[in-house]
């Protein structure tokens, strides 16, 4: 039953993280993160679970990702935005 419980708590971290993502909440979802991996690596494999369980969880890591590539380019613009004003301002400073 132990397999089980541990691919119920993924799938729990792993709903709070999801809402965290859509919430713009980034530090709660980092905070989340480190509870997440410790539980995914010591989940063992177990044939018992429920295969839609796993693709549930399956499901919600892609979204965070998504989620997450998405805020990603968006501090990309963002930083790229600020070095070009860098660059303006040393080249018209006197």
């Amino acid at each position: 039953m132990a397999g089980r419980d541990d691919y119920r708590k993924i799938f729990e971290i792993s709903e709070s993280m999801l809402l965290a993502a859509r919430e713009g909440r980034w530090d709660d979802l980092t905070a989340l993160e480190k509870d997440y991996t410790p539980v995914v690596f010591a989940a063992s494999p177990d044939e018992s679970v429920p295969a839609e369980l796993i693709a549930a969880i399956l499901d919600n890591d892609a979204k965070i990702k998504s989620l997450v590539k998405a805020r990603m380019d968006d501090l990309r613009g963002a930083l790229a935005s600020i070095a070009q004003s860098i660059k303006l301002n040393q080249a018209y400073r006197p």
